[in-house]
């Protein structure tokens, strides 16, 4: 299975690899975030009658170090 995966570091820059076309691949994505900031893009999404599966982990997260 080849994977390619995209997201922003701490200063808000898109880091990206890509190992193949997805234009007709199953997409992941994985969103880390409160719960508000998730629920939002899942409420716009069904009210545009997209057909979706998904799964929902509550985790901790948080920064370390200085700067």
């Amino acid at each position: 299975m080849l994977e390619g995966y995209k997201g922003l570091d701490a200063h808000g820059k898109m880091h990206a690899a890509h190992f193949f076309d997805p234009a007709d691949e199953p997409a992941v994505v994985l969103i880390v975030a409160d719960e508000p900031s998730i629920d939002a893009p899942l409420v716009t999404l069904e009210a545009g009658g997209v057909r979706l599966f998904y799964t929902r982990t509550p985790i901790e997260y948080g920064r370390l170090g200085g700067a």
